[in-house]
C-alpha cells in the first residue's frame, strides 16, 4: 500500500477511537448521588422560619446521539430532621422535597469541553409535616425548566480522566397548595433555581464525582380561598454531594 493512502486510512481509524477515549462524549450516562447539608425554610410575613440538617439523593439517566441530541430523566429527593422549627418554638416538623425532571438535551462539544443544554418539564413536591399529628402542608408544582451544564476535561491519560463541571438551572411552575387543616386548596406560582459546582474522575467506564450543590424554591403568596390564604415561602438546600455512575 502506498504511504499516503496508508496515512489517510490510519487517520480515519484513529479519529473515532480518539472520540471514544474522550469520556465527555459517551452516549449514555447513569448516575447515583448522595449528600448532606442544611435546608432553610422561610415564611413571608411570619416567624415560621427554621433550619435543619438534611440528606440528599439523586438518580440520573441521560442518552445523547451522534448529532448531540438526546434526553434523560432526573429524580431528586431531600429530607430533613424533625427539628426544623425548634428554634422558633414550634412543634417537631420535618420537610421533604422531591422532583422529577424529564428533558431533551442538546450537547455542544469541542475538544475536551462539552456543554449540555437541557429543556424540559419539572414536577416538584415540597411537604412540611408536623410529626406529632401527621398534618401536612404540600406545595405541588409543575412547569418548564431550563439548564446548562458545562464540563471541561482537565486531564486525560489512557483510561483515566479528570474534569471540572458546573450546572445552572432555572424553572417556573404553577403551584397548588394543600393544607390538611384547611378545606380548600390554594393556587400559587413558584420559581426554582439549581446550582452545582464540582469535579469528576473518570476511570474507564466508572465516574466518581464530588460537588457543592444548591436547590431552592420561592413560592408566592397564594390566592384567597374561603377568606383564607397561604403565606409565600422560600426553601433552599445547600450541601456536599458525592456521586458514582457509569458511562457506556
Amino acid at each position: 500500500m502506498k504511504p499516503l493512502p496508508s496515512l489517510v486510512l490510519a487517520a480515519a481509524i484513529a479519529a473515532p477511537l480518539a472520540a471514544q477515549d474522550n469520556p465527555l462524549l459517551s452516549p449514555f450516562r447513569l448516575d447515583l448521588a448522595f449528600g448532606g447539608g442544611r435546608l432553610e425554610h422561610r415564611t413571608d410575613g411570619s416567624t415560621f422560619d427554621g433550619k435543619a440538617d438534611a440528606g440528599f439523593f439523586r438518580f440520573t439517566f441521560e442518552g445523547i446521539g451522534d448529532r448531540g441530541i438526546g434526553g434523560g430523566l432526573r429524580l431528586e429527593g431531600i429530607a430533613t430532621d424533625d427539628d426544623l422549627f425548634d428554634d422558633a418554638g414550634f412543634t417537631a416538623t420535618e420537610a421533604t422535597a422531591s422532583s422529577l425532571f424529564g428533558h431533551v438535551t442538546f450537547r455542544i462539544d469541542e475538544e475536551n469541553f462539552v456543554m449540555p443544554i437541557r429543556a424540559g418539564l419539572l414536577l416538584d413536591g415540597y411537604i412540611l409535616e408536623e410529626t406529632s399529628t401527621g398534618d401536612e402542608s404540600t406545595w405541588a408544582s409543575f412547569g418548564p425548566q431550563f439548564e446548562v451544564a458545562p464540563e471541561l476535561l482537565l486531564l486525560r491519560n489512557d483510561h483515566v480522566g479528570w474534569s471540572a463541571y458546573a450546572n445552572v438551572g432555572l424553572g417556573v411552575a404553577a403551584t397548588s397548595i394543600d393544607v390538611d387543616t384547611v378545606d380548600d386548596d390554594s393556587e400559587s406560582s413558584s420559581l426554582f433555581y439549581r446550582f452545582e459546582l464540582g469535579s469528576r474522575l473518570y476511570v474507564s467506564h466508572v465516574v466518581f464525582g464530588l460537588g457543592f450543590v444548591v436547590r431552592g424554591q420561592e413560592a408566592d403568596e397564594s390566592d384567597t380561598q374561603g377568606g383564607q390564604f397561604v403565606f409565600g415561602i422560600e426553601n433552599d438546600f445547600t450541601g456536599v454531594l458525592f456521586s458514582v455512575g457509569a458511562i457506556f
